[in-house]
């Protein structure tokens, strides 16, 4: 059995590192067969002992046979074969095994790993865009033509790590006027990309973990969480936090001093696939093989954001006054 590659996102510089090698994997005996008359002989790649696997060959120049030892290897960086990958799986979660595969499942197969030729191996005669395997077969062409449209797309995990967390808070004017009595706030939480890339299509899950408001005073910081006259409530769904301290706690913070939030956000979102080499002598080869994997990914975002409060202080005066009516305080 094999297993995808995992990813892993450094909490402190959001960046992410590939944990390559094992486990091996052996390609079973090849399945052949034509699309769909004898325009171009396809091979069917699967895994020795877990025949329901559909792998493509990524680079139609180099020979591949039955027997090859693989090891995982890192994503594919050409994003119209990714799409490919993606839109098969998509059709056909688990591949049928060599000996049940129908007409449909063959022609679908052979029509993506063509279309993955056009894309790695653009100049040979066999899948250039003007082939005759296009013209004598539209259906080709057009699935061909459709995941070059996605060339640009982005691979989920440069997306991930364009993310950052921006908190805006602001003083709750309108709460604060109704209760007129210690300090009320509200946090807006937004992720933003560094990447223009359209990620509507994207699978991103974003879950807030709790906040925590800290008091920052004469270059001190105080966490005040969970301190009594301290209500802090987190909104997943809008992607707020209200705060709300009790007039008691507010009268005994210093004077001037600076409330500080900070929170974390759990990014998660699913990735695409990965790709195999040739390590049957120990040396790596350009012949590699394609597979997509339903994996999700995921990276920690930190957000703080500050206000600075100065309180009015109250100063009692008390004295004497003296009048000058002439002892007439009545005016008559």
């Amino acid at each position: 059995m094999f297993s995808p590659l995992t990813i892993n996102a450094d909490k402190k510089t959001n960046q992410f590192e590939l944990q390559t090698g094992g486990p091996y994997l052996t390609i079973g005996d090849n399945t052949d067969y034509t699309y769909p008359e004898g325009f171009l002989t396809v091979h069917r790649f699967f895994i020795k002992d877990q025949p329901d696997t559909a792998l493509f060959c990524l680079n139609c120049e180099v020979p591949t046979g039955a027997g090859n030892i693989y090891v995982d290897s890192g994503e594919v960086d050409n994003m119209a074969v990714s799409w490919l990958l993606k839109n098969f799986n998509e059709k056909y979660p688990t591949a049928p095994s060599p000996d049940k595969q129908s007409k449909s499942f063959n022609n679908d197969y052979a029509a993506t790993q063509i279309a993955i030729w056009n894309n790695t191996n653009p100049e040979n005669s066999y899948v250039t865009d003007n082939a005759e395997v296009f013209k004598l077969n539209p259906e080709i062409d057009q699935l061909a033509k459709e995941a070059k449209e996605h060339l640009n797309d982005i691979k989920t995990t440069d997306y991930l790590k364009s993310l950052s967390l921006n908190l805006e808070t602001k003083l709750d004017n309108n709460t604060q006027k109704e209760i007129d009595s210690g300090y009320r706030s509200k946090t807006k939480m937004t992720i933003e990309s560094a990447s223009t890339f359209d990620s509507s299509e994207m699978d991103v899950d974003v879950q807030f973990n709790k906040p925590h408001l800290f008091v920052v005073s004469d270059n001190k910081k105080e966490d005040i969480t969970d301190k009594e006259g301290v209500k802090i409530a987190l909104n997943q769904e809008e992607s707020e936090v209200d705060i709300h301290l009790s007039q008691e706690y507010y009268d005994s913070l210093p004077r001037k001093a600076e409330l500080m939030l900070s929170i974390d956000a759990n990014i998660t979102a699913d990735n695409n696939l990965a790709t195999y080499f040739d390590t049957s002598k120990g040396e790596t080869v350009d012949q590699r093989l394609g597979v997509f994997h339903k994996q999700t990914l995921s990276t920690v975002l930190n957000g703080t954001d500050a206000l600075t409060i100065v309180k009015n202080e109250k100063i009692d005066i008390t004295g004497n006054k003296t009048w000058e009516d002439g002892n007439n305080q009545d005016g008559k």
